[in-house]
């Protein structure tokens, strides 16, 4: 078996299977059997209580319920870690905040950290995946490579996100099938978690600017990775190459989307410790 299958009713439970296979470009096929197919053996050895949907997924596993079903397909949210620990307890008190019917799956990426990033990932259980190759750019292709999900948001341990970040998020996605970029305006502060008037007024200021910008380049050069939301399906990629552009990678990737769909803004603003930071190159770490 190569796709998937869905054993639905019409405008029931399976809608919202079919609409999340659909969004996420998964080829799958789907029947609607009767009750009395549903009464059989052979259609309970597939769910126990004969009620449908049931997904059939390539490799013959079997998931039931059209929440458990939307669990399966899942997000994640990729995190590139160098040197963040100071930064790591606040980060997750964020995602423990987080409110939402999606489920997720953070995937912190390691790149080299050397003040105990890792292991203090790892004792909290977090999943903590490994990129060799230093540079930012390596490590956000990495957690892409390594997510299954039909959505991926990408996330810096170093910023503050609201509790409805994933909704925001993914319902923009969802809610038009032309979008294919959702991204946040962020601006550096020094306290991202208490940030002041003044930095307050500096977001509602960029949030304004952002909104009012309409040529492309513009557009593509305002996203930043510590916010963004897209289909896996996409086939975007973080670009390797990059070696004269500080920054230029976030751009890049958006310019990809921009090629696939429009891209549209999230309303709430982010604050991030990365915009303080100079980078010493493009798909580099900031310094310390």
């Amino acid at each position: 078996m190569t796709s998937y299958h869905i054993y639905g009713r019409p405008f029931a439970g399976s809608l919202i299977v079919e609409f999340m296979m659909r969004e996420a470009g998964l080829e799958y096929t789907i029947s609607f059997p009767d009750d009395a197919e549903r009464a059989t053996a052979e259609f309970r050895s597939k769910n126990p209580t004969g009620k449908i949907p049931v997904l059939v997924c390539p490799e013959g596993g079997l998931v039931y319920e059209s929440l458990a079903i939307v669990n399966y397909l899942g997000k994640h949210l990729i995190v590139p870690v160098y040197n963040m620990k100071p930064h790591l307890d606040q980060f997750l008190q964020c995602c423990i905040q987080f409110y939402t019917l999606f489920s997720y799956e953070l995937i912190f990426v390691d790149n080299n950290s050397n003040d105990g990033s890792r292991e203090h990932l790892e004792k909290l259980g977090a999943r903590v995946e490994t990129e060799m190759r230093q540079g930012v750019n390596y490590a956000r292709q990495h957690g892409l490579d390594l997510a299954r999900g039909e959505v991926i948001l990408t996330m810096d341990a170093d910023t503050i996100y609201p509790p409805d970040y994933i909704n925001n998020m993914v319902l923009e996605l969802y809610a038009d099938a032309d979008v294919s970029l959702v991204w946040a305006t962020s601006i550096g502060c020094l306290d991202p978690a208490n940030p002041t008037f003044l930095e307050a007024i500096k977001l509602k200021i960029t949030s304004l600017s952002h909104r009012l910008i309409t040529n492309k380049t513009a557009q593509a050069k305002a996203v930043g990775a510590c916010a963004m939301c897209f289909m896996k399906n996409t086939g975007v990629y973080y670009p390797l190459d990059l070696k004269n552009l500080a920054g230029c990678d976030d751009g890049m990737v958006a310019v990809q989307l921009m090629r696939k769909g429009k891209i549209k803004r999230m309303r709430k603003g982010l604050y991030t410790t990365r915009g303080l930071n100079k980078r010493i190159g493009s798909g580099t770490w900031p310094l310390d």
